[in-house]
């Protein structure tokens, strides 16, 4: 090998090993400083200890929350309690400050459930947890804790069917079996009528009597409410005085029907309309009390029914608005059933459980074939009440508008996954270095090599023709073309030794050496 290239060698060995000893060292070095503060941080953490939390229900009243922690670096000087819920809009936050900063502290947080925005009905599941803060900087987040608000005035006891669970209390054998009854009866009539049936648990609380109901209700809630429900949570309460009680084939059925149409439409993109979640649950119903015919009845007479874009969201707090709006949402619902059959509503509300449609009206127009506002109008002409369309908007023949789901790729990256792939970069550059140095390693040898093969070949040809001895060649470049005509040429004759110089053809004039003549020297005469 050459001096020259086996220097250069060397030098590019020396230069890669300086490169990746300072590039390990560099990283020793970040890693320990990163390890001594990470290090430093879990003992400012760790100093910190919860050692108990508590929670205590008094329904309908109140929850307590308790904390007790100590630390071992700092004093506590704040706590922080985090509740969450499926009726609460995120998560609901209460400071709770440390009147006197010490190393073992008691906590605790008095949740009034009497504000409307504070009440958990009976099934509600919470999870909650506390953050602590101390003096040295030091913070420190406790485990998370879940429990479910329960009723603990009564003893409740409990029976299935299908996937209804019952609680009850203080009743007899006859009547539970009347509650078993009663809502397997209504979970037939429930699937014939929304065409489907729950397949998750839903739970329904039977009160024993109407104050016991009343008490157990949200604030605020109207006077003439019977039964409610809850379909965030799939829970139900109603009351049910004795087995021939009427809310066995009224508000039974009527709160189940909510719980499992929301179960059926559950990944919809719109919310049901008001009047036809009311709607449908009066027309589940298998008792209807008089006094909704008469409403209705008596709106009809006075033209006064209600519009549905006024009962879309809420109904009347007045007793015998809300009496008007339950009528007329059943006699439409009716008139839906009759008029387009069990089959389209059925595909109504399989519609609404899905997002190919953007809104209740495009529901209605893939459906029925028609939307709200023809809805509304073809039903008020069947109950000779005045139509709310012109005529030009009577013609309109509303055609479904699917929704189109794009996606948007105009979302900036999260700042995390640009995190995660710069620290996989990271990790991986120095495997990239070493395999780039392995490689141009072996392609420096494998250079070296081919040199040394192309001159060993070289001088056995030399050797072969010109006999042994130092010779001056050019290397035949292995990868020329094989019609290269200098390949396949007999070589030039070698130089004569000196004093023996010979022509490479005979001087002009000269006859050509004949066979078996010897070559003899050839010198020019004076």
């Amino acid at each position: 090998m050459h001096p020259t290239l086996r220097m250069h060698i060397y030098k590019n060995r020396y230069a890669f090993a300086k490169f990746f000893l300072s590039l390990a060292l560099s990283c020793t070095l970040l890693l320990s400083i990163t390890s001594l503060m990470l290090a430093k941080s879990g003992v400012a953490r760790d100093a910190i200890t919860i050692t108990s939390q508590t929670q205590q229900v008094h329904f309908p009243d109140s929850i307590d929350f308790s904390l007790t922690v100590n630390d071992a670096g700092g004093k506590i000087t704040q706590a922080t309690l985090y509740i969450q819920a499926p009726s609460l809009n995120g998560d609901e936050v209460h400071v709770v400050t440390v009147a006197k900063p010490g190393t073992s502290v008691h906590l605790a947080w008095h949740e009034d459930m009497q504000k409307a925005d504070d009440f958990f009905s009976p099934g509600t599941p919470i999870s909650y947890h506390w953050e602590i803060e101390d003096n040295a900087g030091a913070d420190h987040t406790g485990t998370t804790q879940k429990f479910d608000v329960n009723d603990q005035r009564f003893a409740w006891q409990e029976t299935d069917v299908q996937q209804f669970q019952i609680k009850y209390y203080n009743s007899d054998g006859a009547e539970v079996q009347s509650l078993r009854a009663g809502v397997d009866k209504a979970v037939k009539r429930l699937t014939s009528n929304l065409g489907g049936a729950p397949t998750k648990p839903i739970t329904l609380w039977i009160y024993k009597d109407t104050n016991a109901f009343k008490s157990a209700l949200p604030p605020n809630t109207e006077e003439w409410v019977g039964g409610i429900a809850f379909p965030d949570i799939r829970q139900g309460m109603f009351v049910v005085e004795d087995a021939q009680d009427n809310t066995l084939i009224r508000d039974m059925p009527h709160e189940m029907s909510h719980l499992v149409l929301h179960e059926l439409t559950d990944g919809g993109v719109v919310d049901i309309p008001r009047w036809l979640d009311e709607g449908l649950a009066v027309y589940n119903q298998e008792y209807h009390e008089g006094e909704l015919s008469y409403q209705l009845r008596q709106g009809l007479k006075n033209h006064q029914i209600l519009r549905l874009s006024g009962i879309e969201d809420r109904f009347p707090s007045d007793s015998n608005q809300a009496y008007l709006a339950y009528a007329q949402s059943w006699d439409l619902v009716t008139y839906m059933y009759n008029t387009f059959g069990q089959a389209k509503m059925h595909t109504l509300i399989k519609d609404m459980g899905n997002s190919s449609y953007p809104n209740f009206d495009e529901d209605l127009k893939a459906s029925l074939g028609m939307d709200e506002a023809h809805l509304e109008n073809a039903w008020r002409l069947s109950q000779h009440q005045s139509s709310i369309l012109t005529p030009d908007q009577e013609k309109q023949d509303p055609q479904p508008t699917k929704q189109v789901v794009t996606s948007s790729s105009s979302n900036p990256v999260p700042y995390s996954t640009l995190l995660l792939v710069l620290g996989i970069f990271l990790l991986a550059s120095p495997g990239v270095a070493f395999a780039s140095y392995f490689i141009y390693r072996r392609q420096v040898r494998i250079q070296q090599e081919r040199k040394l093969a192309i001159a060993q070949a070289q001088r056995i040809l030399d050797e072969a023709h010109w006999g042994p001895g130092p010779q001056s060649f050019t290397p035949i470049d292995p990868y020329a073309h094989y019609t290269n005509p200098g390949r396949y040429t007999q070589p030039a004759p070698p130089p004569a030794q000196p004093g023996n110089m010979l022509p490479p053809f005979p001087p002009p004039g000269a006859s050509h050496p004949g066979a078996g003549e010897q070559f003899g020297s050839f010198t020019n005469e004076e």
